[in-house]
């Protein structure tokens, strides 16, 4: 028969080796909760950007095709048309087209 202290020194190391279990355990969870969110934070941001440099790229073509676009209307409200004229107008609107059609970034 055992005595009753050995049944409280061995219920002391199973408690003691239990706390230690959970403490490992809510470690190995918090460390995967940590990598999972870093994780996340990593895509998020990789995600805010593209999407920053995909505007950017944007707002460029854009302000090309209004300066393009100036260009094309001061020469259809001119009050001569030659053929170099024609010519010009032909070309700035093609260079319009092939900058409103690029792909983005």
């Amino acid at each position: 028969m055992l005595d009753p202290e050995s049944i409280d020194n061995y219920q002391s190391s199973q408690a003691l080796l239990v706390d230690n279990m959970e403490a490992s355990i809510e470690a190995s969870i918090d460390s995967s909760i940590d990598s999972y969110e870093s994780d996340v934070k990593d895509s998020v941001l990789e995600d805010m950007f593209s999407n920053i440099e995909a505007s950017i790229d944007t707002v460029s073509r854009l302000c090309t095709c209004w300066a393009i676009e100036a260009k094309v209307l001061k020469l259809v409200f001119s009050l001569f048309m030659t053929k170099n004229r024609y010519q010009e107008l032909q070309e700035l609107l093609e260079s319009e087209r092939e900058t409103l059609l690029q792909d983005g970034p």
